[in-house]
């Protein structure tokens, strides 16, 4: 089962129990299930600590993935930083940073809903600095 929770704002960060349930034909109760939903932020997040020495990319977590996987990544100096998802022929299928930053160690979720099935990789680019990893969408 998949599904969507969607919100207008004014939720905090948390953990959350939702109850779900489906109805037959004639609104008769057929199926009942109470979920733990975390709620976490969304966006780029300065994770905080020390700052780092030298600009770094690491392997997304998790990976294979579905359809939601996390990238963390270090900045030690401010300054414009871009973060793509390319596909296999080069072209950028989503942007996930392209802004100043300050100096921090960051994380960003990757949301892949809209893309197929597939290897996929993305780059981080910043004052002179690229480096390239793989990734792998399972749907």
């Amino acid at each position: 089962m998949r599904f969507t929770i969607r919100s207008s704002g004014g939720i905090t960060q948390g953990a959350y129990t939702v109850t779900v349930q489906g109805n037959g034909p004639n609104g008769t109760p057929v199926h009942r299930r109470t979920i733990t939903v975390n709620v976490g932020p969304t966006g780029i997040v300065n994770i905080g600590g020390e700052v780092p020495s030298a600009f770094s990319l690491s392997q997304n977590y998790p990976n294979p993935f579905n359809p939601v996987t996390n990238i963390k990544f270090d900045v030690p100096k401010s300054g414009n930083v871009k973060l793509n998802v390319y596909d296999m022929s080069g072209k950028v299928v989503q942007e996930l940073v392209n802004t100043a930053l300050n100096a921090g160690a960051y994380s960003i979720l990757l949301n892949a809903v809209n893309l197929s099935s597939g290897t996929y990789f993305y780059r981080l680019e910043s004052e002179g600095f690229t480096d390239t990893k793989k990734l792998v969408l399972i749907k």
